[in-house]
């Protein structure tokens, strides 16, 4: 429903643009480059959605729900192609045959997350060549790609979702020299895209970091000085290229690009020797907590609220419930399905429901132990089960200790549920039909 809403919005907008004519040849070439990239777009998410499952994102170690994100963006790219394809009618450019260096669901989140920073830079770089009929268009599209970008980095892959407050604008040969290599093969009746070139490629170690002097490789046919040009929000930052070494200017963050250059004032597409590279320099996104003894011990949600509420965190989950148990050998063993870490002095034990049905590896459950919700940790300190004046842990129920509560569960039928703890002989705090409340129930530990 939300993306045939969009569609349906997308597609008003296209209605009242003016038909092309053939005075606009340059509206003609920037909307048509514009449908190449999203063309690239749609067959990358139809690629990845094809060959990942949900299951595999988790196992992966991405949060739950990033394939349903994934879906979604597919669905907007669609209706941007649509979109297009109403604007240019017969002339429209067709999708071509493409191949994307992806074996992995991390390697198809990583390039997701260029793919936007590219298709967000191309928009900001192509929208001032149009007429003003079709700006609102593609300002929308621009918008909707952006938030995108934010979202692979931030949601999926867990790193800043910008580094400037401003995005970087692209040349239309800039952007299409970083969309090139995925190219195969296009259909003859595609119409040219006139002035359109990739430029020569250009490499830095995949370790750079701001504030370095690194080797960068090249090639280059002119024997004139050059420079590296960092793009950069709307900055373009000149270094000298000193024996094939470029030092990193300190404080770029984000995706950043690189052109070499002949001219020391900057890059046009004129002066452009190689180039762009892309280079990220984002930050992992973390969540810090503390006790404050001033206050005391406070709630999670208070301790979130006040230390990330006007930060960059566009996503929180809690993962899991950490329980303090005794068990003996027995109990190791009926843990089957559970994913155990040993240490010298205790073991701990992460439980969680496998609504897919598929068998995963130790290293599997390892990378999805954090991704997830609604992980119990059981924590177990060797040596309380055998020791005689071990009097057992707080329930949390009974003083002292009085005040965890308990742990909520989801079923698809409460009334069932009860009947199979009845079978076990687990005890009740509280049945459906007791209370107010008929549709949840409380059961007591069964290991007291």
């Amino acid at each position: 429903m939300k993306s045939a809403v969009f569609a349906a919005i997308l597609a008003a907008l296209a209605a009242k643009a003016s038909p092309l004519e053939p005075r606009s040849i340059a509206d003609l070439n920037t909307l048509n480059f514009a449908l190449t990239l999203e063309h690239v777009e749609v067959a990358f998410y139809t690629m990845g959605l094809r060959n990942y499952t949900d299951q595999d994102f988790r196992r992966a170690g991405f949060p739950a729900g990033t394939r349903n994100q994934f879906v979604e963006i597919l669905e907007n790219e669609s209706a941007h192609v649509e979109f297009l394809e109403r604007l240019l009618g017969t002339r429209a450019v067709k999708p071509c045959t493409y191949q994307f260096p992806v074996d992995s669901p991390k390697a198809f989140a990583a390039l997701s997350q260029v793919i936007e920073n590219v298709g967000t830079g191309a928009y900001t770089g192509a929208i001032s060549t149009l007429s003003q009929q079709y700006i609102t268009g593609s300002a929308s599209i621009l918008g909707t790609e952006a938030r995108q970008a934010s979202l692979v980095a931030s949601y999926v892959n867990g790193v800043e979702g910008w580094g400037n407050p401003f995005n970087i604008p692209l040349t239309k040969n800039q952007a299409f020299t970083l969309a090139a290599p995925f190219f195969v093969s296009c259909p003859r009746s595609n119409p040219p895209l006139p002035g359109v070139r990739a430029n020569r490629p250009l490499t830095f170690p995949s370790d750079a970091n701001p504030g370095e002097t690194v080797s960068v490789q090249f090639d280059s046919n002119t024997n004139r000085r050059l420079f590296a040009v960092f793009l950069f929000g709307l900055e373009q930052i000149v270094v000298p290229v000193n024996n094939g070494r470029v030092t990193i200017p300190e404080g770029l963050a984000g995706q950043v690009y690189c052109l070499i250059s002949t001219s020391p004032n900057g890059v046009t597409d004129g002066t452009t020797v190689a180039g762009p590279a892309i280079l990220q320099f984002q930050y992992t996104l973390t969540v810090q907590s503390h006790y404050d003894p001033d206050q005391g011990s406070q709630s999670l949600f208070s301790i979130l609220s006040r230390h990330l509420g006007d930060g960059p965190t566009l996503w929180l989950a809690i993962t899991h419930t950490t329980v303090l148990i005794d068990v003996d050998e027995a109990g190791t063993q009926s843990l089957t399905h559970s994913l155990e870490k040993h240490f010298s002095d205790f073991t701990l034990y992460f439980l969680a429901f496998n609504h897919d049905g598929a068998e995963m590896t130790k290293e599997e459950k390892e990378n999805s132990r954090f991704a997830r919700e609604g992980v119990l940790e059981l924590t177990h300190n060797h040596g309380t089960e055998s020791d005689p004046d071990f009097k057992g842990y707080a329930s949390g129920n009974t003083d002292p200790g009085k005040g965890f509560g308990h742990i909520a569960i989801t079923v698809d039928d409460v009334e069932k549920a009860c009947e199979r703890f009845d079978k076990l002989g687990v005890s009740f705090k509280k049945r459906p039909s007791d209370g107010k409340m008929r549709h949840i129930a409380f059961i007591l530990d069964p290991d007291g």
